[in-house]
């Protein structure tokens, strides 16, 4: 019986190499599995696959997907109606105080090096969706955001946008919006931005940079109106420098957040 491939075209999105130099078993979860994650990724290399799960300790360096499960985590600790325990967070890379909602790294990891990686993930999660939603698409325009999330070539800019109200899901996994709709791909075109929902948080990555100058950060006016999700008028905007900047504890909001259900949170 044959073992069962992961495959597209064959050739991977990463590496570019294909058959027989790689192989292709390995399911890619477009999300981390552990974080609920269900749809599987195609034409990802086992290798490449590897690569962005792997986290060395020896070298403190974090892989693309605890950086991403790490912050998840921190952002979705931080919403629903959970006691003001002594309780500690479960995490790799944190000290967390739930008294206080005061969260640090632990020592031994580097704040730019964390920063960088859950950057890195998120261009990586984007890549691979795009791919298995458009599968014979040519990915060449993506090329800086292979080498960025793949190999840390250059640097790419991520802004995030905060509401005055976040809307939490009863399930974890919805938490996570990866909206390939036409929309979105014009919304791409247009600011060279990928607007991706992550607890919460609206993110804009620059996946076309060249486009992305034009809309950004002159003319913001475009990223707000033409959302896939509409954002207040006084939504703030920043750049991801420094990961702890990135508010998991959501502190800018009102304490009043609410659910899908209209429950109160806080």
């Amino acid at each position: 019986m044959l073992k069962k491939e992961y495959i597209h075209n064959g050739t991977c999105i990463w590496c570019q190499r294909n058959k027989p130099f790689v192989s292709f078993y390995t399911a890619p979860h477009i999300i981390p599995r552990s974080l609920g994650g269900t749809e599987i990724g195609i034409d990802v290399c086992d290798d490449c696959n590897k690569y962005f799960g792997t986290c060395t300790q020896a070298n403190k360096t974090i892989s693309h997907d605890l950086a991403f499960k790490e912050v998840f985590n921190a952002c979705l600790n931080s919403l629903g109606e959970r006691p003001k325990t002594k309780q500690t967070y479960s995490s790799s890379l944190f000290y967390y105080n739930r008294v206080e909602d005061k969260i640090k790294l632990r020592r031994s990891f580097s704040l730019i090096h964390f920063t960088r990686q859950f950057k890195r993930s998120l261009f990586e999660i984007f890549l691979q969706k795009y791919h298995t939603t458009y599968p014979d698409e040519n990915l060449e325009r993506f090329e800086a955001v292979r080498k960025y999330a793949r190999y840390g070539i250059g640097d790419l800019v991520v802004l995030y946008a905060f509401n005055k109200m976040v809307f939490h899901f009863d399930n974890k996994e919805h938490d996570i919006q990866l909206d390939m709709s036409q929309r979105q791909k014009d919304f791409i075109n247009e600011t060279g931005f990928y607007h991706f929902f992550f607890c919460g948080k609206h993110l804009f990555l620059q996946v076309l940079p060249l486009t992305s100058e034009a809309a950004w950060p002159n003319n913001v006016n475009i990223m707000y109106s033409k959302a896939v999700i509409p954002l207040d008028k006084d939504c703030k905007l920043d750049v991801l420098n420094n990961i702890l900047d990135f508010d998991m504890f959501y502190t800018v909001l009102s304490p009043k957040l609410l659910n899908l259900n209209g429950k109160m949170l806080y």
